[in-house]
């Protein structure tokens, strides 16, 4: 990697910091050691962050974050005007923020052309995509640069302009969020002594990234009774059947689904009193890790190297053997042996071996570490807007 600016990179205390987040709610929760590296760095001044709808969850609660910025487009298929008003709606809005800097994690060319318009004196990010002019502070690499832990991508490209790393993923409840999932689980029955298993057998990358629902069903059932444990399962709204389907199956150890009956921030709220997670490669993974909810996942067509779960607490399957492990293709090719290939005992032999390093805590256990930071950052929500 190439480091190239021709300033320092300096913000003075009342000045702004915007950041262009990433889309995705896993790359999103992998983002923020680097917004808190920032925050350690600069910390008398104002961090915006420009979010999306669906990950602005992850963001509200974050103590390093100030203001999160709403940017959504109109439908899945709108004209090119709609597009460009919305763009200069942002501009506008940034020229009037007093913004200093601005930081883009994601790669896209507006993310770094849109500081640009708005006359943001320090504009910093990967010089790709044709970015490298609307840039102050740029980084050349090449693409096996980025053959790295998505966190780290994002903090290599602060730490070459002098902002110190962070080591660990940040995310906090508010004490609403808390007490809504507290009494949700007294609706299911589920006590403060109670061990949650959480299971989390979807994905939105599609089937290809999923292990079988029979084996995750067989899994839950063998630690469900080993460690008198209640199995919630969790999942979105078009993993319905999914989750009724493992649930229905899991009558036996009073297994409930939540998929898609909860919002983002309330399934979150309630993965986090979890005593063990086990997931495919998914957002809720991302969010296990970064609650350090001890977890399993389990791993086939995604890049292992870029997405696995970025926690100590951990156990991470993946067969290596397959000729097309990796493969990262939509469609399998190969009768998904990459995931057939992980079996129930694997999956049980590595949950167990975790929580011998782990204790498998209650309710009661997992709330005394639960991390809450009762000020929301303000929602600036400019329509629907591109």
């Amino acid at each position: 990697m190439k480091y190239l600016s021709t300033q320092p990179f300096e913000v003075e205390a009342g000045q702004g910091i915007v950041i262009r987040s990433n889309n995705w709610i896993g790359d999103a929760i992998m983002s923020t050691p680097a917004i808190r590296a920032v925050r350690n760095r600069f910390p008398q001044s104002r961090i915006s962050v420009i979010a999306k709808s669906w990950v602005i969850p992850v963001y509200e609660c974050n103590p390093d974050i100030d203001e999160i910025i709403h940017y959504e487009q109109r439908a899945k298929k709108i004209h090119f005007a709609d597009t460009a008003w919305g763009a200069l709606r942002l501009v506008s809005l940034l020229k009037r923020g007093n913004y200093r800097a601005a930081i883009t994690f994601r790669r896209a060319f507006e993310s770094a052309f849109i500081p640009y318009l708005a006359g943001i004196p320090l504009r910093m990010g990967y010089a790709t995509d044709g970015r490298s002019a609307f840039l102050t502070h740029k980084v050349q690499c090449k693409k096996s640069d980025f053959n790295q832990a998505r966190p780290l991508h994002d903090l290599k490209l602060i730490e070459g302009f002098g902002i110190p790393g962070s080591d660990r993923l940040v995310f906090a409840l508010s004490p609403d969020q808390d007490e809504l999932a507290r009494e949700k689980l007294r609706d299911l029955g589920v006590g403060d002594d109670s061990r949650i298993l959480a299971v989390i057998p979807g994905s939105k990358g599609g089937i290809q990234k999923r292990w079988s629902p029979l084996r995750f069903i067989e899994v839950s059932r063998r630690l469900a009774k080993r460690y008198n444990a209640r199995v919630l399962v969790f999942g979105a709204e078009f993993e319905q059947a999914l989750g009724a389907e493992i649930a229905g199956a899991l009558a036996d150890c009073s297994a409930v689904s939540l998929a898609g009956k909860t919002t983002l921030s309330e399934a979150i709220a309630l993965l986090s009193y979890a005593g063990l997670a086990l997931s495919n490669d998914s957002g809720l993974m991302h969010a296990a890790a970064a609650l350090d909810v001890p977890l399993v996942a389990v791993f086939g067509p995604t890049d292992v190297v870029k997405t696995a779960p970025w926690c100590p607490r951990k156990r991470v399957l993946r067969r290596e053997e397959t000729q097309c492990v990796g493969c990262s293709n939509e469609i399998c090719l190969h009768s998904h042996e990459c995931m057939e290939r992980i079996s129930v005992a694997d999956v049980e032999e590595a949950s167990v071996s975790l929580l011998e390093e782990n204790t498998f805590a209650s309710i009661s256990e997992r709330a005394e570490v639960v991390p809450r930071n009762a000020d929301r950052a303000r929602v600036l929500r400019l329509g629907d807007c591109q």
